[in-house]
């Protein structure tokens, strides 16, 4: 696991979360951002996915570990919301969005925020700043793994 990026995007994660990505990561992968969430979580991005790892009761799963994976070109952003004295972040792509749910309330049409598995709580929301950082370098990834798309308004073309 090589990385280029600013330390302050590079977190030691907690034993049973490292287990989880290590197993997970290719060794052609370079790491950019491991950033711990709360409740045995991080989000995880390298040159080739974009991952939420949730492991533990606080995340409603019990037994391994809760992998949400994308890849950087189908991100079309992070949105991160302050809620209580933390916040959470969102992994938008297509079919996941970032829409407001109650961390811990619950009923059948209206499921927790912390089950949703492109969902991220942070630890406090002094841990935003590092989570808009890593937005900025995940939105970076994403725009380059997309292709060019034409101007429509491009006459030239024609």
């Amino acid at each position: 696991m090589s990385s280029t990026t600013p330390s302050a995007l590079i977190e030691t994660l907690s034993g049973h979360v490292r287990k989880s990505v290590a197993k997970r990561l290719r060794p052609s992968e370079t790491v950019k951002v491991t950033l711990r969430g709360a409740s045995s979580s991080a989000l995880v991005c390298t040159d080739q996915r974009v991952l939420i790892v949730k492991i533990g009761f606080m995340t409603d799963w019990f037994w391994g570990a809760q992998i949400f994976e994308t890849t950087p070109g189908a991100v079309a952003d992070l949105v991160i919301r302050k809620d209580a004295d933390a916040g959470y972040c969102d992994i938008v792509t297509d079919g996941h969005w970032a829409v407001s749910k109650s961390f811990w309330d619950y009923d059948c049409d209206h499921p927790k925020g912390r089950v949703a598995p492109n969902r991220l709580a942070l630890i406090s929301w002094s841990d935003a700043t590092r989570f808009q950082q890593a937005r900025d370098t995940i939105l970076q990834l994403a725009a380059a793994a997309r292709p060019p798309q034409p101007d429509p308004l491009d006459r030239s073309a024609a």
